[in-house]
């Protein structure tokens, strides 16, 4: 049994070591970061000055990370949002932009022909070695959060 630990928490950090998000250095430039992770999908400068890059590793990837500069575009922290303490954030009459603002950009949509609203769903994991699972938020017709739960990804209960 203690093998099987020592193995499976040493590919829990070679899949960090290969993530070149867990790469990224406090200090290193906003052109060091496009190096190294490519470019952001989306820029936002903040009201505290600060410059926000979001990155979607999506809709297979699990996770979405948030990276964060000052105003002279240097890199200071890195942000990532599918995790279980960010879910337990999500309550009922939340708006859909906040929920994004929390988690990133879903990556399936459902929508029920019968029913007002819709289901988004996020893929995530909670280390890397881990399998993956999804959550979901189901929302009403004013884009408001109506609940939220867990599953398992359909991907892994077929092998």
């Amino acid at each position: 049994m203690g093998i099987l630990a020592w193995l499976l928490g040493g590919c829990s950090d070679l899949a960090r070591e290969l993530d070149p998000f867990m790469q990224l250095k406090s200090g290193m430039s906003g052109a060091q970061v496009i190096d190294k992770v490519g470019p952001p999908q989306y820029q936002q400068a903040m009201p505290t000055g600060e410059i926000r890059w979001d990155y979607t590793l999506g809709p297979e990837g699990q996770q979405n990370y948030f990276l964060w500069f000052d105003g002279t575009l240097n890199f200071q922290r890195l942000e990532p949002l599918l995790s279980r303490q960010n879910f337990s954030q999500i309550h009922t009459g939340m708006t859909a932009m906040a929920v994004r603002e929390k988690l990133g950009p879903y990556f399936y949509e459902r929508v029920y022909p019968f029913k007002e609203g819709v289901t988004r769903e996020w893929r995530f994991a909670d280390t890397p070695s881990s399998q993956t699972e999804l959550f979901y938020i189901e929302f009403d017709a004013q884009e408001r959060v109506q609940a939220t739960g867990y599953r398992p990804d359909p991907r892994q209960e077929h092998g």
